[in-house]
């Protein structure tokens, strides 16, 4: 499964990229007895494929932007 975690407003809401990671990493650790090590290699996967995905959209719009 991808998945892709972003936060909203930051002006309305208290969340930042930092701390949905911490939320996921407790949850994986505390509610399903996922090792810390293995949390953290999860985390780091899906921070890089929304880095991934973030550069390819602002590709496509460089691009678009080009012409």
């Amino acid at each position: 499964m991808h998945l892709c975690v972003n936060t909203d407003d930051p002006a309305v809401f208290p969340a930042t990229i930092m701390a949905e990671h911490q939320l996921l990493r407790h949850a994986a650790i505390e509610k399903f007895g996922v090792a810390s090590a293995q949390a953290d290699i999860w985390l780091e996967r899906i921070r890089r494929h929304g880095e991934a995905l973030f550069h390819k959209q602002q590709a496509g719009v460089r691009h678009k932007t080009d012409r």
